[in-house]
């Protein structure tokens, strides 16, 4: 590890020490308000997750790590790769893996410790050099030379690194909700109400707190940030105000859940921010 890298743990990790009291406190707050009952209720998966319009799952033996993913388009077409954010999967990508697969073929991954996809011990193993050198290895897997290489939020991050360390692979690069690193982190320390909206990324730094605070109440963290759940959420508020919105179906709501039911699930995102 370099200096500046190991500046920038220490940094996140401080921030994330001074933040668990507080958040100990919350958590006896939950216990005491659930009766000290604390769940963790596995959640079948839904049949949306296995619909055949989104294309056809496979698995790929990389280096270190098997990787599970979901193709769909003509093999002859070029490739568009998916990127996923935290703390979600594939299914993220429903909507677009429905559109581009007239024009490309498209793949959308669990990155490594989500869903599916193998979940290698060691917070060593999620940092962004690791998950970048999984879309360098998985490109050739697939049969091709490069890809247009699409990441939202954490798989931003990811598809910033895998440009930077390896240009060849990625023709082109779109990029959703996450700025390059380099000038996040640069934002970052100079904006204290960044720090306070970005509160869960310092304090996933800590060790073994996150993943009991995020277990409490039947995971509801992940409940809470689940995109599925936000636009369910955002359904139910403009239903209250007479706007007219198609409902979110209630399998993709259960979708989101599914595959955190897995040990793998519950630890990777906490190990993917130890070591960004």
């Amino acid at each position: 590890m370099g200096l500046n890298e190991f500046l920038k743990s220490a940094f996140a990790l401080t921030i994330g020490l001074l933040m668990s009291p507080f958040m100990v406190l919350h958590m006896i707050y939950m216990f005491v308000q659930s009766r000290g009952k604390v769940s963790w209720k596995k959640y079948d998966m839904p049949d949306c997750l296995r619909d055949p319009a989104y294309g056809t799952h496979h698995f790929v033996h990389l280096e270190d790590v098997r990787l599970h993913y979901v193709a769909a388009g003509d093999e002859d077409k070029p490739l568009m790769l998916l990127v996923h954010g935290l703390p979600e999967f594939w299914f993220s990508w429903r909507y677009q893996i429905k559109e581009f697969k007239k024009y490309y073929r498209v793949v959308a991954i669990d990155q490594r410790g989500y869903s599916e996809s193998g979940a290698p011990s060691g917070v060593s193993s999620y940092n962004l050099r690791e998950l970048a050198k999984d879309i360098k290895q998985l490109v050739p897997a697939l049969g091709y030379k490069s890809c247009v290489l699409v990441g939202h939020d954490w798989g931003g991050a990811v598809a910033w690194t895998v440009a930077g360390l390896h240009p060849e692979v990625v023709d082109k690069l779109i990029i959703m909700n996450c700025p390059p690193p380099q000038a996040y982190v640069r934002y970052l320390v100079t904006h204290l109400s960044q720090i306070a909206m970005c509160w869960f990324q310092f304090f996933f730094t800590v060790p073994v707190l996150p993943e009991l605070y995020c277990c409490f109440k039947d995971r509801w963290f992940w409940k809470t940030v689940s995109p599925a759940n936000h636009l369910a959420f955002a359904v139910r508020r403009y239903r209250r105000k007479n706007w007219k919105l198609t409902s979110l179906p209630s399998q993709h709501s259960a979708a989101s859940l599914a595959p955190s039911t897995t040990s793998g699930q519950c630890h990777a995102p906490h190990s993917h921010l130890r070591r960004r």
